[in-house]
């Protein structure tokens, strides 16, 4: 996606100057955006403070973060995470391969093996 030219605050500046009552179209001619833009600015930041915006792009970043930390827990451990040799293990070692789950911190998952028990 790209990025807008204007920081958030810039934004905010604008925004609070139509709240004030200058003509939206003014403001937007003087900027070089188009109606659209302002409007959906409008929409996105509409009554936000600078520190309220600070703390919703914290989250946002946050939020990214703990995604990806879900989405290693889900997919679980691959054969590239193991430790030890890269090349999979015989079957009949298979159930003292020793595994680290992303994202744990010394934590250690074993698998069990895929062969039928007697």
């Amino acid at each position: 996606m790209r990025r807008s030219q204007f920081t958030d605050d810039e934004i905010i500046r604008l925004l609070r100057e139509a709240d004030g009552g200058a003509p939206v179209s003014e403001i937007c001619r003087t900027a070089a955006i188009s109606l659209r833009t302002f409007y959906r600015w409008r929409q996105r930041f509409s009554g936000m403070e600078p520190a309220e915006l600070s703390e919703m792009r914290a989250l946002q970043i946050e939020n990214r973060r703990l995604r990806a930390v879900l989405e290693d827990l889900v997919r679980g451990p691959g054969p590239a995470r193991c430790r030890g040799s890269v090349r999979p293990s015989p079957p009949d070692r298979q159930e003292e391969q020793q595994c680290v789950a992303p994202g744990s911190r010394g934590g250690m998952l074993y698998y069990a093996s895929l062969r039928a028990r007697p």
